[in-house]
């Protein structure tokens, strides 16, 4: 049985990724390419989308098996590390993606927002995040995990900030980037206004005037090289990368 491709949305925490993975699955179905939600086992079993936690080598693997039952492409939400297996699948163009980063600074806020809300980020008063300085270990943790992500070949760095507040472009990006043609407008008036996408603040670069100026501070320094590489000055265009060819060409509807 053939195997089908698979997309892999990956974001950092409070990044956006849910918009990106709304987007690219909207795309797909208004190229003909019906998304449906995988069984019980593979994906997580809370989520109502095709979101995987861990995807380690077994987590993958029993994917690529569910994927031959279904025999099209499925985009795939995570917020897993980029393990060995995927890394190696990303290089030889089996498998395609994206990566959505965010400034730190912004990232802890939005952490900050959720935990108030009991949505995230500590289960109980002791635990809960309450100051900024209370993110920091995650912040550690997201950025070395998106770097990987976002060296790998075959993955499209987003960053939040086009994302967010250039949405037609980046959407358009996506689209080449998967090889389809779709009416742009009408896919994010479905993924922002039919499907649930986990808008806080929507603010641009709400820690100028938001975060103390000390904690601003702190962060910077401490993610200096991070926010200097993607976040010093948001990029018109993500970086270059070529879609491997014919990726998704064998499913699409035929034109003409």
């Amino acid at each position: 049985m053939t195997r089908s491709p698979l997309y892999l949305s990956y974001g950092m925490p409070k990044s956006g990724s849910t918009l990106a993975f709304e987007l690219t699955r909207t795309m797909l179905e208004l190229a003909g390419v019906p998304q449906i939600k995988i069984g019980e086992g593979v994906t997580d079993p809370e989520a109502k989308i095709n979101f995987v936690h861990k995807l380690d080598g077994p987590g993958y693997e029993k994917l690529r098996d569910e994927a031959k039952t279904i025999s099209r492409p499925i985009v795939i939400k995570t917020h897993s590390r980029l393990f060995p297996r995927l890394e190696k699948l990303l290089q030889s163009g089996k498998l395609l993606g994206h990566a959505i980063c965010r400034d730190p600074r912004d990232m802890a806020l939005s952490m900050l927002d959720a935990a108030r809300e009991g949505r995230a980020w500590g289960g109980s008063e002791e635990t809960r995040f309450k100051t900024v300085a209370d993110t920091e270990k995650r912040l550690h943790k997201s950025i070395e995990m998106f770097t990987k992500w976002a060296a790998s070949p075959n993955i499209m760095p987003i960053h939040y900030e086009r994302l967010a507040f250039d949405t037609e472009t980046v959407a358009a990006e996506i689209a080449a980037q998967l090889g389809i043609t779709v009416d742009i407008p009408k896919a994010i008036e479905i993924a922002t206004g039919t499907k649930f996408t986990q808008l806080n603040q929507g603010v641009s670069q709400r820690w100028k005037t938001q975060m103390d100026p000390a904690d601003a501070k702190r962060l910077e320094v401490t993610f200096k090289d991070y926010i200097q590489t993607y976040c010093q000055d948001v990029p018109s265009a993500p970086k270059e990368r070529k879609p491997p060819s014919g990726f998704l060409a064998k499913w699409l509807p035929r034109k003409g």
